[in-house]
């Protein structure tokens, strides 16, 4: 996963981030959701996003983190 994608995952987090991870699972079928974004805060709090690609994840996440109040803020405009 690159640097700049972590970056830009923890810029959005409103509140402390553990560690970012990202699991890909090669077995998944073609149309599978077979990568896996994991943001842990380090209260322990887990948020999750997955999907056919790293950014179907990305956006998985992105919608996910609404139904988390207070561990997100605003997620910038990719350019």
């Amino acid at each position: 996963m690159s640097s700049e994608l972590v970056f830009y995952i923890v810029s959005a987090a409103a509140k402390p981030v553990a560690a970012v991870s990202m699991r890909y699972d090669c077995k998944v079928s073609v149309y599978g959701k077979c990568a896996l974004l994991s943001v842990v805060f380090e209260d322990g709090h887990t948020v999750e996003g997955c999907g056919c690609t790293i950014f179907g994840a990305l956006h998985a996440l992105m919608a996910e983190s609404g139904k988390h109040p207070g561990y997100f803020g605003i997620w910038k405009n990719l350019d």
